[in-house]
């Protein structure tokens, strides 16, 4: 019996805390939000890039696959850098198995 009040008893403890207003929500004006946004752009803008672009690299990556059935596949990408600001970019997949290679454009 006390196993099936207890449910009610919690209930019964928790409606007063539920039913009172939450008194301590705040909004941002509307130049609050456009101060926030005119500085998370700024920041942005002066952020420095990481990646092929900015260490003039030669960067890629390669994956395999082993699944079931016998399929495979294989998968690279690569990016270059040509001259002061120019790259090259190629990449390379494919997938066979047991019932021929998966065309993941035919429907």
């Amino acid at each position: 019996m006390i196993r099936s009040l207890l449910p009610l008893a919690v209930i019964a403890l928790a409606a007063p805390a539920l039913a009172e207003p939450v008194s301590d929500v705040r909004t941002l004006s509307d130049a609050d939000r456009a101060a926030m946004d005119a500085a998370a752009e700024q920041r942005a803008l002066e952020a420095p890039l990481d990646g092929p672009a900015t260490s003039r690299r030669i960067h890629g990556t390669m994956e395999m696959m082993v699944g079931t059935g016998g399929r495979t596949g294989l998968a690279m990408s690569m990016v270059a850098p040509l001259g002061d600001d120019g790259y090259l970019v190629l990449a390379y997949a494919a997938e066979h198995g047991r019932y021929g290679p998966r065309d993941r454009h035919r429907r």
